[in-house]
C-alpha cells in the first residue's frame, strides 16, 4: 500500500548536534543535544558534474560526467540561548565550540569561548536534521561562519541570535516508507526488510524506527539498500513483529527544550578608545561576524565518494568584524581621526544584564574604518572595524563569555 499523501510543513524542523572525537566519524546525537532553530533549514550535497568533451556528430551533450560529492552545504539560524544555572554551557554550546575551538567551563562560575591556535584541528560536529518527514545526517561538520545581531528596538533580531554556515563531509538521508508485508523478527530476528515504496530514499549509515520498534531508543542503523528489490539491510537485528504497511521512518532523539531567550537591549555596552578608560555607550545595534576558514578538501585521493580532510585554513584569515552604530551627540567626530591613525578601540557587548542568563562578547583590540554618518531624522555613527589579536597573547582576538 502506498503511503498517504500528507504535506510537509516548514515549521516541523529542528536539529540535533554532537561533537565528534575525529572528523567525519559518527557521533549520533542524543536528547541533549537538541537545537531549535529560527529559520529553514538548508541542507545539500551535489556531485560534481562535468561535460563529456569527447566530440560527437551532434550539437546536443549525450551525457554529463559524475564524480565524488562535494561538502555538504548548511545553513540555519538559531537563538544564543544562555542556560540559567552558572557553569552550564548554552543549549547552542556544540556550535559555539565548533566556531571559536575551545570551551571552558568553570564549576558554577561560567562557560567560555575562546579562539584555537593555528596547530589545533578544527572541532567538528556531527548533525542530525529533521525536515517534515526526512532526516539528514551530517558528519564531520564545521562552522564556517556565525553572525551575531544585537539590537535594542522590537525587531525579531533584537532577540539575541545567530545566523550559522556550515559546510560538512557527508550528508545521508532517510525518509519515510512502508512495510510490504508482516515482518516476524520475535523467533529469528530480522536483518532486513522490504517495504513499498522507494527504498532508494533510505541512505546507508542513516537510522530508522521500524514501526513501533526504535531498538530502545537507539534507532537502526542502513548498512545496504537496494533500489530493484526494495529491501533495506540494517543493524542491530529486530526481534519483533511488525504489521503490513507499518510506518518505516527516520530514528531522531527525543527534543529537549533549554535556556533562555534574551533581548538585546540588556547589558551596557562599553567602548575603550585608545586605553582612555572604559565608558558605557548607549548604542542603537552591533553586529558580530566571525568567520573561520576552515576548509573540507576534495583534492585528496581516498578512493571514496566523499571528501574526508579537513584543513585549518585555506590559506586565508580567521575574520572578526563588528559594526556597531550610536546616535551622533555634540561631543562626536574623533572617530575620523581614530581610523586614519589606527586607534585601538576594546569593546564589551552584552545581551542580558542577570548571572546565567546573559552572555558577553569581549573584542580587546578592534581597529575601525573611517566612520560613516546616516540619517534623515536623528543621525547615527556607523563603524565597523576587524578584531585583531594582540601581540602579547595570540588567538585573543574575541571570547564569548556565559556567566
Amino acid at each position: 500500500m502506498a503511503l498517504p499523501t500528507y504535506i510537509a510543513f516548514g515549521k516541523d524542523q529542528i536539529m540535533w548536534a554532537a561533537v565528534e572525537t575525529a572528523p567525519g566519524t559518527v557521533n549520533f546525537p542524543v536528547a541533549a543535544g537538541t537545537i531549535q532553530v529560527t529559520s529553514d533549514i538548508d541542507v545539500n550535497q551535489i556531485v560534481m558534474k562535468a561535460a563529456d568533451k569527447q566530440k560527437r556528430n551532434t550539437l546536443g551533450r549525450i551525457e554529463e560526467l559524475r564524480g565524488p560529492y562535494e561538502p555538504g552545504k548548511i545553513g540555519f539560524s538559531t537563538y544564543i540561548k544562555p542556560s540559567g544555572a552558572l557553569g552550564t554551557a548554552p543549549a547552542e554550546g556544540d556550535l559555539l565550540r565548533a566556531l571559536f575551538g575551545i570551551e571552558t567551563v568553570t564549576g558554577a562560575t561560567s562557560v567560555v569561548y575562546t579562539q584555537s591556535g593555528i596547530t589545533v584541528a578544527p572541532v567538528t560536529l556531527t548533525l542530525l536534521i529533521k525536515r517534515g518527514f526526512f532526516s539528514y545526517l551530517c558528519t564531520g561538520c564545521i562552522i564556517k561562519q556565525g553572525v551575531f545581531a544585537i539590537k535594542a528596538d522590537g525587531s525579531d533580531d533584537a532577540w539575541g541570535g545567530a545566523v550559522w554556515t556550515a559546510e560538512c563531509m557527508k550528508v545521508v538521508q532517510a525518509g519515510q516508507l512502508t512495510l510490504d508485508g508482516a515482518h516476524d523478527g520475535t523467533g529469528v530476528p530480522i536483518t532486513e526488510i522490504t517495504v513499498n515504496e522507494y527504498a532508494e530514499i533510505d541512505e546507508v549509515g542513516a537510522k530508522i524506527t521500524i514501526g513501533t520498534d526504535d531498538n530502545t531508543g537507539s534507532g537502526f542503523t542502513i548498512t545496504a539498500v537496494n533500489a530493484a528489490t526494495k529491501v533495506i539491510t540494517f543493524t542491530p537485528a529486530c526481534a519483533t513483529l511488525q504489521a503490513d504497511d507499518a510506518l518505516v521512518y527516520p530514528y531522531v532523539p527525543a527534543i529537549v527544550e533549554s535556556g533562555y531567550i534574551q533581548h538585546g537591549r540588556y547589558g551596557a555596552f562599553s567602548e575603550n578608545r585608545a586605553a582612555a578608560g572604559v565608558a558605557a555607550r548607549d548604542i542603537v545595534e552591533a553586529t558580530v561576524t566571525y568567520v573561520n576558514p576552515y576548509v573540507i578538501a576534495t583534492n585528496v585521493k581516498t578512493n571514496t565518494a566523499y571528501p574526508e580532510q579537513v584543513l585549518t585554513s585555506d590559506g586565508s584569515d580567521r575574520e572578526i568584524t563588528v559594526d556597531w552604530s550610536f546616535y551622533i551627540a555634540a561631543t562626536e567626530g574623533y572617530q575620523r581621526y581614530d581610523a586614519a591613525q589606527g586607534t585601538d578601540y576594546a569593546l564589551s557587548i552584552p545581551v542580558g544584564d542577570t548571572a546565567a542568563y546573559r552572555y558577553v562578547f569581549a573584542i580587546p583590540k578592534v581597529e575601525i574604518e573611517t566612520p560613516n554618518e546616516s540619517g534623515d531624522g536623528a543621525r547615527t555613527m556607523e563603524l565597523t572595524g576587524k578584531g585583531l589579536e594582540t601581540a602579547a597573547t595570540l588567538n585573543n582576538a574575541i571570547s564569548l563569555t556565559f556567566a
